[in-house]
């Protein structure tokens, strides 16, 4: 019963903190695309197209895990597009009591460089520093 309380709590939380996240990115929606490379810095990746451009940026957060498997005998090393790149044996610092949450966000950026959507994907949550300042 504990756990279910624990699992619902959690669930409600990450719903609450993905609206949030939902209106921080959309706050964003008229600005000039150079206004947010300013405030969020040089992005991932930048797709450019004859009609816009996509400004892709991720950020990576460890998280303590409340319950755990046991440690792995080896660690999948993934590139930034999610892609297994790699194995590598687990070294004496490492933590298995810790979860990595990945937020991948992107803005498309008409012909005039103002932004016309946002879309996000992953364990995104809102924080200082990333709503548009001057909206």
């Amino acid at each position: 019963m504990r756990l279910l309380a624990i699992l619902i709590i959690s669930a409600l939380l990450f719903a609450c903190a993905a609206s949030n996240y939902s209106a921080t990115i959309h706050s964003w929606d008229g600005a000039d695309a150079n206004m947010l490379i300013r405030q969020w810095g040089k992005p991932l990746e930048k797709i450019v197209t004859p009609d816009q451009t996509t400004y892709v940026f991720m950020t990576e957060t460890w998280q303590p895990t409340a319950a755990y498997p046991p440690t792995q005998n080896y660690v999948m090393v993934v590139n930034h597009a999610g892609k297994t790149i790699g194995i590598a044996l687990p070294q004496p610092n490492m933590r298995s009591d810790y979860s990595m949450y990945r937020c991948t966000t992107s803005f498309v950026a008409n012909k005039n460089n103002v932004i016309v959507s946002s879309t996000y994907q992953g364990a995104c949550y809102a924080r200082d520093g990333l709503a548009r300042v001057n909206p």
